[in-house]
């Protein structure tokens, strides 16, 4: 190819990149607002959602550090808007999701797409499918007619879900995907110390999240936790759901360290805090999942800070791990009869209920969540069943328990729930860009230390 062809076909690449990258910033301001709009049981939540967008971006444009103040209340955002609001309601998240875009909007408006190439295709693919997967799915629960999404009437629609839950619904998590989209490219793009401006404020809202979670588990369950969970003894942090917590809580005792290990200083003996907050909170949550994966961590951060024993630093970061370690032990010693106890949950669901084949059916069925899933891609496998609409699929299909049907949940698998609610067409670039950076992480490279490698 000509240098002159190949000037041309790169022109054309970056027009292309430019303007499907301006029609998902713009497609994510205007389903902010349509949210905000729809969520009419709080009269000021437009003005409120724009304001803080428009906050956030001149501030981000004056300096784009200043996106550390709006992660420093990624995690405490739930119960902050709980408790101004007085409802208990996930799509009000859209305040905080306004932040995050406005913060992100002058970098976002006046640059094409910084992911690296191999991801580039499959996440701009997958967010246009969320686009216009959103509007499919909005149009068809109105049965074409869009007044009735904003018709507080047709909350007494009967057949399913009225109208107007089945967008707001649609949108919250085309945003969460699409604005997850865009967060990313923005880290690629933007030029920050992500230690200090990103990965520091929001260890700090972590450490908050897991220290309620020690006040709703040792002092006060309902403190901050009006939730289901708390009847069964199960705390929820600032997060308004055991699950979230307990997952979130058991990522930063890992992330805990390698921040310390990455920044040094204070921040080494400030880790086996968030460490021990972190194994509190997972107990807390009575997530079984949540349990292993803090185990895991537990277990393999070692290994891979192990080698960096004889320069020195990994003396003083095995504090935080034994510390996980003890917590861990102590904590279920303390607390083996609590009814929230993820250990006994887990015994009692994997261990003690059969032979090892149930139990590995029961970990890929999760009590008819993976049945039901596959049997929604068995019949939608092309298109799937509408993004956002399995929670309110799954309700058709009855319980492996024989209690009832399931009630509203996701398909217990991230990659399942997409081939159910996208189908093969919508799911590709997700699950491209799986693959893509599954094979980023786990390729061999000749200047990997050991300890990345573990």
């Amino acid at each position: 190819m000509s240098a002159r062809r190949r000037h041309a076909t790169d022109g054309r690449f970056a027009s292309v990149d430019r303007l499907t990258k301006l029609a998902v910033v713009l497609w994510v301001g205007g389903a902010l607002v349509a949210q905000a709009r729809l969520l009419d049981s709080w009269p000021a939540l437009l003005p409120l959602t724009l304001g803080v967008a428009v906050v956030a971006a001149v501030s981000a444009w004056f300096d784009r550090r200043t996106v550390a103040l709006i992660l420093a209340l990624a995690y405490l955002a739930p119960a902050l808007i709980g408790t101004l609001h007085g409802l208990v309601f996930a799509p009000f998240i859209v305040v905080w999701m306004a932040a995050l875009y406005g913060a992100m909007l002058p970098d976002a408006l006046s640059r094409a797409w910084q992911l690296p190439t191999p991801w580039r295709g499959p996440l701009v693919y997958a967010a246009f499918a969320c686009i216009i997967g959103a509007a499919v799915v909005i149009w068809r629960e109105a049965d074409g007619v869009v007044a009735l999404v904003t018709d507080l009437e047709a909350m007494h629609w009967r057949g399913g879900d009225p109208p107007q839950f089945a967008a707001t619904w649609t949108l919250h998590v085309a945003l969460i995907l699409v604005i997850g989209i865009l967060w990313f490219d923005w880290l690629f793009g933007a030029d920050v110390d992500v230690e200090r401006s990103v990965v520091t404020p929001l260890l700090i809202s972590a450490f908050v999240m897991t220290v309620t979670a020690a006040w709703q588990l040792f002092v006060n369950m309902r403190f901050a936790n009006p939730t289901s969970f708390a009847v069964p003894g199960r705390t929820t942090g600032t997060m308004y759901d055991a699950n979230v917590l307990g997952l979130l809580s058991a990522l930063w005792i890992g992330g805990a360290v390698v921040w310390a290990d990455r920044l040094g200083g204070w921040r080494v003996y400030a880790a086996p805090m968030m460490v021990l907050a972190g194994w509190i909170a997972v107990w807390g949550s009575g997530s079984k999942s949540a349990l292993a994966a803090a185990s895991i961590l537990t277990l393999t951060v070692p290994l891979t800070m192990g080698w960096r024993v004889l320069r020195g630093r990994g003396v003083v970061l095995a504090g935080p791990l034994a510390a996980g370690i003890v917590a861990a032990v102590l904590l279920f010693g303390a607390m083996s009869t609590r009814p929230g106890n993820p250990a006994a949950r887990a015994w009692r669901d994997f261990v003690a209920s059969g032979s090892p084949a149930h139990v590995a059916g029961e970990l890929g069925n999760r009590n008819g969540f993976g049945s039901a899933a596959s049997s929604l891609v068995q019949r939608f496998p092309v298109a799937g069943i509408g993004v956002g609409r399995f929670y309110s699929f799954v309700t058709a299909f009855p319980r492996t328990d024989g209690r009832g049907r399931l009630p509203p949940d996701n398909a217990q698998n991230w990659w399942r729930q997409q081939l159910a609610e996208f189908g093969l067409v919508g799911a590709a670039g997700f699950l491209v860009f799986s693959a893509a950076f599954a094979w980023f992480v786990l390729r061999p490279r000749p200047q990997r230390t050991r300890g990345a490698a573990v």
